[in-house]
């Protein structure tokens, strides 16, 4: 076999290793839903699938499945596009804009994230009760927003500060605006990024609530 052959080879054998790594554990979680209660114990041959244990859980009128999913999605996706929005009008200014200690003030915001968020709790529960928030959805939202807002920011730094600076100038030369040059010219070019952050936001906030 040739030197390419081989190559060629490994490759597709490593893919089909990380395939099957990555797909393996959610196949197990969708057979052990799928399968009755002597099949989880003892698998038999035939393996016998059934929705039942499913259909419950979406069906039953005391698990209420369908409206807190549904409220996680709805919190999650706000949280997600509230955060990625501040983090990218901030992470112009600092890529962009002249302004002393960036990098002081960079390091304070992943320093603030390091604050365990659990600690508070209690409070953010009075500032809610206070403001007559709570059962509400911007309860858990603006908590969220601020826990993630330094992770999109560092993210959304690194990006923004790869998208060369003749394009702003550019861009003042036809006489846009720093905001028209950032929802025009930087989030556009940025968007892998963007769209990478609110993911990774999303996946926090709804990994966080369930």
């Amino acid at each position: 076999m040739s030197e390419h052959g081989v190559k060629t080879v490994l490759l597709v054998t490593g893919v089909l290793l990380t395939v099957a790594i990555s797909l393996g554990p959610v196949c197990y979680m969708l057979l052990t839903a799928l399968s009755g209660a002597p099949d989880f114990l003892l698998p038999t041959k035939p393996l016998i699938l059934t929705f039942d244990h499913l259909l419950s859980v979406i069906t039953s009128d005391t698990l209420h499945f369908l409206a807190y999913t549904r409220n996680s999605l709805l919190i999650s996706a706000a949280a997600a596009v509230i955060s990625v929005f501040f983090a990218s009008l901030a992470a112009y200014a600092l890529t962009r804009l002249p302004l002393p200690g960036k990098g002081f003030l960079l390091g304070g915001v992943l320093a603030l994230s390091m604050f365990p968020a659990i600690s508070l709790v209690s409070y953010l529960f009075k500032l809610m009760a206070g403001l007559g928030w709570i059962n509400t959805y911007p309860a858990p939202i603006l908590p969220y927003v601020a826990w993630t807002l330094p992770v999109s920011l560092w993210i959304l730094v690194s990006y923004f500060a790869q998208v060369p600076r003749d394009l702003d100038q550019a861009g003042r030369i036809d006489g846009a605006s720093g905001f028209q040059i950032l929802m025009k010219i930087i989030l556009p070019l940025a968007a892998p990024g963007v769209f990478s952050t609110a993911l990774l936001v999303f996946i926090l906030a709804f990994n966080d609530l369930n």
